[in-house]
């Protein structure tokens, strides 16, 4: 952070210890300078020179004893007692962190409402043996199970958990209007890198997070997600989250949106521009309604692609996925759980590639897919025998071992093409709506224009039966009938 000028004009510069000592051989109690070397504020306390504000609103942690030479205990609690002075103090507030490490030995509890937390080049260390409560920096107050914090933000910095049962950076309990900007995760010894989890404590009244936006945000290193949005059970809900320009390495399953077996408690959560690369799973969701993915790029796949369970009223637009070898899990999976409605999910503009499975995995209530194209997997397209009322148009398959295991009868399917070379053929395309009998064709009108029907007039006797303009018309007799004429 720089020092603003009125501070330059108002407090003599230094550019080292040495000068700072030629310049107050005996300096007195409050007496201040600006060290230039990095930038910040040092005042003497009485006995020692120690940093200092930088301006009005800005409490910097080392003022409270934490940073260079600091144990991880002393550092997690100047830290906690510097976030509780904002806490405390009026107006607009930042804690400020200077660069350098800080080593912690518990968790940090972000519990200062309104308040940005500027954490700028700073690196956050997690201690070896783990938290009690598995979080490096939460936005919690664990204090006071009922309290709401809201209007916080986080920006900047590297956190790096130091064990396998620990996440960097969190939300959880009761909160609103949060966001994360510029945040690093080194995951390496860690659990998850991002979590957004209701947490069961809170229990009067039930835990809510709503309005989180995580931004311009990495996960590096490994660990189990690098992104983790989960509810707990009960009537917890977490909604209206946003993740934008996120990038995620090398994490067992790069994502995960969880429901705590209970439908729909995480509800409103937008993915756009995601990248992720080398994870074993893309992504999975159980749970999730009004689901928006919008730009997710995922190379190196091991395990599989997106697996989507019990969405509704969802978007998946702008997806590619590539596997490497022969992951288990499908592309994209669009799934349910017995005695729970799935349904009205539309995936669009989506490629798949390398040795998947299953390409695509459809079923559900409505589901629209394609445009899409799927390359290399050992199934194309698998549908789901209790699927209904879905339509998979404008699918091309290139370099698939079998292209649908199965047509269902009450889906529509209508112009998927094979790529074979040079060539591109279509393998079904569903003009005709339904086979109906002769009996059973319905009576011209105004209701009936434009749609098209087969006739079945009897064995070997099928007829193409067109409307429009309120009529009824013949377009190309099937087998020996000669059609039936308006």
């Amino acid at each position: 952070m720089t020092v603003p000028a009125t501070l330059h004009d108002a407090i003599p510069p230094v550019v080292s210890d040495t000068a700072r000592s030629a310049l107050f051989p005996t300096p007195t109690i409050d007496q201040r300078v600006h060290h230039l070397t990095n930038q910040e504020l040092q005042r003497w306390n009485g006995s020692e020179w120690r940093y200092d504000t930088l301006s009005a609103g800005v409490i910097n942690v080392r003022s409270f004893g934490a940073g260079p030479g600091a144990s991880s205990q002393e550092n997690a609690t100047a830290i906690q007692a510097a976030i509780d002075a904002a806490d405390a103090a009026v107006g607009p507030r930042t804690v400020f962190f200077p660069d350098g490490s800080y080593p912690v030995d518990r968790e940090i509890e972000i519990r200062a409402n309104g308040v940005l937390v500027d954490l700028g080049s700073a690196e956050i260390i997690g201690p070896a043996v783990g938290t009690a409560t598995g979080g490096i920096l939460t936005v919690v107050d664990r204090r006071d199970t009922t309290r709401l914090l809201t209007r916080i933000s986080v920006r900047g910095g590297l956190i790096r958990p130091g064990n396998v049962s620990d996440n960097g950076m969190n939300v959880a309990g009761n909160a609103h209007q949060i966001m994360l900007h510029g945040i690093k995760v080194d995951c390496t010894t860690g659990q998850r890198a991002f979590a957004v989890q209701t947490d069961n404590t809170f229990t009067s009244p039930a835990p809510r997070i709503k309005d989180v936006v995580i931004s311009d945000c990495i996960s590096f290193g490994g660990g189990t997600n690098g992104l983790d949005i989960e509810s707990a059970f009960g009537d917890n809900l977490i909604s209206d989250v946003v993740v934008n320009n996120m990038t995620i390495r090398d994490a067992s399953t790069a994502i995960r949106l969880g429901g705590g077996g209970n439908p729909w408690f995480t509800n409103r959560v937008l993915l756009s521009n995601i990248t992720i690369t080398g994870a074993g799973q893309a992504m999975t969701a159980d749970n999730a309604r009004r689901l928006v993915i919008h730009g997710l790029a995922a190379h190196g796949l091991t395990v599989g692609g997106l697996n989507i369970k019990d969405a509704e009223d969802s978007v998946i637009q702008g997806v590619y996925l590539n596997a490497t070898g022969t992951p288990v899990n499908g592309g994209i999976a669009i799934t349910d759980t017995v005695g729970v409605s799935a349904g009205r999910v539309n995936v669009s503009d989506f490629i798949i590639a390398g040795g998947f499975t299953n390409g695509f995995i459809g079923f559900g209530l409505g589901t629209v897919v394609g445009p899409g194209y799927i390359m290399g997997a050992g199934t194309g397209l698998r549908t789901l025998s209790n699927t209904q009322h879905c339509h998979y148009h404008d699918i091309t398959f290139d370099g698939v071992s079998s292209l649908v295991n199965s047509f269902r009868d009450a889906d529509r399917y209508t112009n998927l093409m094979q790529r074979s070379g040079s060539d591109l053929r279509v393998i079904r395309n569903d003009l005709f709506t339904d086979v109906v009998t002769t009996a059973a064709l319905p009576a011209p009108g105004p209701n009936m224009d434009g749609r098209i029907l087969i006739e079945d007039a009897g064995p070997g006797d099928k007829n193409v039966v067109y409307y429009a303009g309120g009529q009824r018309f013949t377009l190309v007799p099937f087998g020996g009938g000669q059609g039936l004429l308006p």
